[in-house]
């Protein structure tokens, strides 16, 4: 699937020649793992990308089924937008609200797990104050000064 998307964004070539060869890749990876969104999502964007809008939207459509991501209903939203398509255009708007709202309150009940896990970690380590558990740094936390 990379490989594709590589394909793709290569600047040197023949346009529909590097085209052709990242559309193979994208659906030899599709066969290779149909149940995985992104070679969906990334086909359907090279399609996209040669003006092949009913191809496109058919492989976007096939991604949001697998696992709805903003980044497929942008697209989707942009070919119907083309096609004029008012009808598609809403139901595709509507549908992104919602993801979005969904991801903010995925985004709020990890942070409150967060704040639960670490309160119950520090009643077994036995935290001295509450000062000294919120500064202390995890040994995850040091890897990026490690390396």
């Amino acid at each position: 699937m990379l490989l594709g998307a590589a394909e793709s964004m290569c600047v040197y070539g023949n346009p529909s020649h590097r085209d052709a060869i990242a559309v193979m890749l994208q659906r030899a990876a599709i066969e290779i793992c149909p149940a995985d969104h992104e070679p969906h999502l990334a086909l359907g964007i090279t399609l996209s990308n040669q003006g092949l809008g009913e191809q496109s939207r058919l492989s976007l459509q096939r991604s949001v089924e697998i696992r709805p991501a903003p980044r497929a209903y942008q697209e989707l939203i942009e070919l119907a937008t083309q096609a004029e398509d008012e009808a598609a255009l809403e139901d595709l708007h509507v549908k992104l609200q919602q993801l979005t709202a969904n991801a903010e309150a995925t985004v709020v009940i990890l942070e409150n797990d967060s704040d639960s896990t670490r309160a119950s970690q520090d009643k077994v380590h036995g935290a001295k104050s509450e000062t000294e558990a919120k500064t202390r740094i995890g040994s995850r936390a040091m890897i990026p000064f490690i390396r």
